[in-house]
């Protein structure tokens, strides 16, 4: 099928000021057994940019290439923090998919987190269970040191699924 946009979404500040965002992590979930997206192959657009050189992908679970699994956890993270406004940004996690016609694949970004956890420094919330990891950028001297870094919790629509099908011809 080649190069496939799997996940798409628009992040934006609901406010004026700008927010920044630092590390995403996609969960993905199989419905084919052969279906496959090969690591090496994954991608993050920004805006219809390809931005993969400004981090790195890793794995969060035992098989990136969702070969011998049916489920797996993409994350991404920038090297430094992607400034975003109200206007927003519209982001797009790609990769080729190969294998079984008419395979599937379910992606969404968790909302793990059931309660708030009081803002910290960068290292200590990406430590957590956070699937997207932000900053309200409100620390005077802001850093990734400084103690204004939040989860996922309640960050709005980041929990909607979406599916991509091979086709079947």
């Amino acid at each position: 099928a080649g190069t496939m946009t799997i996940f798409k979404t628009k992040v934006s500040s609901a406010t004026s000021n700008v927010i920044g965002v630092k590390q995403v992590r996609f969960d993905l979930q199989r419905t084919t057994s052969n279906a496959t997206i090969a690591e090496s192959t994954y991608k993050l657009f920004e805006d219809g940019i390809d931005v993969t050189s400004l981090g790195s992908f890793a794995t969060a679970s035992a098989d990136t290439s969702v070969a011998g699994a049916d489920t797996a956890q993409i994350e991404f993270t920038f090297t430094s923090e992607r400034a975003i406004d109200s206007g927003g940004k519209v982001y797009e996690f790609k990769g080729d998919v190969a294998g079984t016609i008419g395979g599937a694949f379910v992606t969404k970004i968790a909302n793990n987190n059931t309660s708030q956890n009081t803002s910290d420094d960068y290292t200590a919330v990406a430590a957590t269970d956070s699937t997207f990891t932000w900053t309200d950028r409100s620390a005077s001297g802001h850093a990734e040191a400084t103690e204004d870094w939040m989860d996922d919790y309640l960050v709005k629509t980041i929990n909607a699924s979406q599916t991509i099908t091979e086709p079947t011809t």
